[in-house]
């Protein structure tokens, strides 16, 4: 054989590896790109946890505008309510259905409370102009007690909760050398938390525990206090500002000498349903009220 022709066969030889190398490349590549694909696939379990933090958010926002527009009574509370969850429903298992869903969302039940609220800035005193008074008396639970302050006196202004049984747990806020505010939580007579905000006015959030929107370490909400017990300030005229918590009594039993109390739906229970060819989630989700006093905004 020639040395021309043993070339062309070398050539041809090499040609078809080179294919076969291709080829297999190619095969390898379309395996992985099929692998990504499955491990990109979403766990349907996903999806329906993912549905039901909609309406956490969405309906517990439509729970903070009922009881902040719709509170003349709690027959008008629970009324406002029932259609805006059945309006949002409506409108949410359409989008839901777009994608491949059957969704739904049902009002199973609601707990009646009572807002207490000073949403204009003044001192913290009573609705008498007392310093030291009772914001709520009797009451097991509190939610989204916020108070924002600006302080005038290195003595603090106290919002204390009390059982009277020797068991209390008090924020103080005050006024530090520097014109700027102080928070400190005291937990049976120990300083369980010292805050220094570089500012004059604080926002404190005192059932989650944060000042100004951070949390703050060993910081526990009426720690150590049994139920039912009192909400009190003392000294509430060495401060200015705004306050709003929720209680769970309603309106007229239990005592309080603020000066404006509102009816509130203190919880909400809402059912949630997903369906999708593979899964069936049904979940009840408890909603609790969340704004701020007297505007949009907690911090300052």
């Amino acid at each position: 054989m020639s040395r021309d022709r043993r070339g062309q066969m070398l050539l041809v030889a090499a040609l078809g590896l080179a294919v076969a190398f291709v080829a297999l490349a190619l095969v390898l590549n379309a395996v992985v790109f099929t692998e990504n694909l499955a491990t990109r696939n979403p766990d349907p379990a996903d999806d329906a946890l993912a549905y039901e933090g909609a309406v956490t958010e969405g309906v517990g926002g439509l729970l903070a505008e009922t009881n902040r527009y719709d509170d003349t009574d709690y027959g008008t509370l629970d009324a406002a309510f029932r259609t805006g969850v059945t309006d949002w429903d409506a409108n949410a298992s359409r989008l839901a259905a777009a994608d491949g869903r059957i969704a739904a969302v049902e009002l199973n039940e609601t707990t009646n409370g009572t807002r207490i609220l000073q949403d204009a800035s003044s001192t913290f005193t009573s609705d008498g102009g007392a310093s030291d008074w009772t914001v709520a008396g009797g009451v097991s639970d509190t939610r989204r007690f916020v108070v924002v302050a600006e302080p005038s006196s290195s003595s603090p202004v106290t919002f204390e909760v009390d059982d009277g049984s020797g068991n209390d747990w008090q924020v103080e806020i005050a006024e530090d050398v520097s014109g700027n505010a102080t928070v400190t939580v005291v937990d049976d007579g120990t300083v369980v938390a010292d805050v220094t905000h570089d500012d004059a006015t604080v926002a404190v959030d005192l059932t989650e525990g944060t000042v100004n929107g951070s949390a703050v370490a060993n910081w526990t909400y009426a720690e150590g206090v049994t139920t039912p017990y009192d909400v009190t300030v003392s000294d509430g005229s060495r401060a200015s500002g705004r306050y709003q918590l929720f209680v769970d009594r309603e309106q007229g039993s239990f005592s309080t000498a603020a000066a404006t109390t509102r009816p509130a739906i203190y919880s909400a229970t809402v059912d949630v349903t997903v369906h999708r060819s593979s899964l069936t989630y049904e979940s009840p989700v408890v909603l609790a009220p969340a704004d701020a006093p007297g505007e949009d905004e907690l911090t300052e």
